[in-house]
């Protein structure tokens, strides 16, 4: 009994740490992140958040309202991706920053809505094409912003049927018997 009691109490914390970092500004959090291993300015950052914020507008679903993928897809680039990723990180920043003044003679933020869709759009079209740093940074944004939204709670219980850990015991039953959402 005393497990179940502490894996209860490790999962309430893990619930409420979480809940309270989610509840703060974004620059709240990313102030107490520790990242020791990319150094970008607050242009390149607020470049990537536009990015992540354009490949998956999380804010359109009504549970992620005030929520922002940049803290999590940061801490994954710091702690699971080498010095060769963050260095495309600063170098595909600054390439799309040139495409759009080549094309659109300003910078990548002050683009329309249509214009940075329309770039995105045509860099994620050449991935397989081409393996510049822009590409590849939106590659590694795409990969770790649909990260973020495939671990979330509501995720997984709407739409995988996760339960937690001591799930319920189907005894003996059936295969044809066992029903889901996506049967």
């Amino acid at each position: 009994m005393k497990r179940r009691k502490a894996l209860q109490n490790l999962i309430f914390f893990s619930i409420a740490a979480n809940a309270l970092v989610s509840c703060k500004d974004k620059n709240e959090v990313l102030a107490t992140l520790h990242l020791d291993k990319i150094k970008l300015p607050d242009d390149e950052l607020a470049v990537i958040d536009d990015m992540v914020q354009k490949i998956f507008p999380v804010n359109s679903v009504a549970m992620f309202r005030n929520h922002s993928a940049l803290p999590f897809v940061l801490q994954m680039l710091n702690d699971c991706y080498g010095p060769e990723d963050h260095i495309v990180l600063s170098r595909g920043v600054a390439e799309l920053n040139g495409m759009a003044f080549k094309k659109y003679s300003h910078q990548y933020l002050e683009c329309s809505e249509n214009e940075k869709n329309e770039m995105l759009k045509s860099l994620n079209a050449r991935q397989e094409a081409e393996a510049t740093p822009s590409v590849r940074l939106v590659s590694i944004l795409k990969s770790e912003t649909l990260m973020y939204f495939t671990t979330t709670e509501l995720f997984l219980r709407k739409y995988r049927l996760y339960e937690m850990s001591p799930a319920r015991y189907l005894g003996c039953i059936k295969k044809e018997d066992v029903k889901t959402k996506n049967a």
